[in-house]
């Protein structure tokens, strides 16, 4: 099973190890990089020769990112937070299962700390 950027198979990219015959799925990795891959393709191999036209599978990579973050400090202590954090829901939210906040050093999240339990 490839990653790849046409049907075809062009610029493949092998996930994972091959598969063994007699075996119909494998589980893609998160967090696995897709690149300038769009496709699936499986190719079958018999001891002499791998198929030269795969199957595939078009993907859509999904994003949900929440966005327009706000927050006004109410605690008047210094070195403390506290009020409301506001941010819009992605506008595709159908994957979403949770938010997770943290506090962090900078914009990439260096440094950072779960807020919450």
């Amino acid at each position: 099973l490839y990653l790849a950027e046409t049907e075809e198979g062009a610029n493949r990219s092998q996930i994972e190890s091959p598969v063994m015959a007699g075996t119909n799925q494998l589980l893609v990795p998160a967090e696995t990089p897709r690149a300038s891959h769009s496709f699936f393709v499986v190719y079958t191999q018999s001891t002499l020769v791998e198929q030269t036209t795969p199957s595939y599978l078009a993907f859509l990579d999904e994003v949900s990112r929440a966005g327009n973050v706000s927050f006004i400090d109410d605690d008047l202590d210094k070195y403390e937070l506290g009020g409301d954090l506001v941010w819009t829901r992605p506008g595709d939210d159908t994957e979403v299962t949770h938010y997770r906040i943290y506090l962090a050093e900078d914009r990439t999240g260096s440094g950072r700390s779960l807020l919450g339990n």
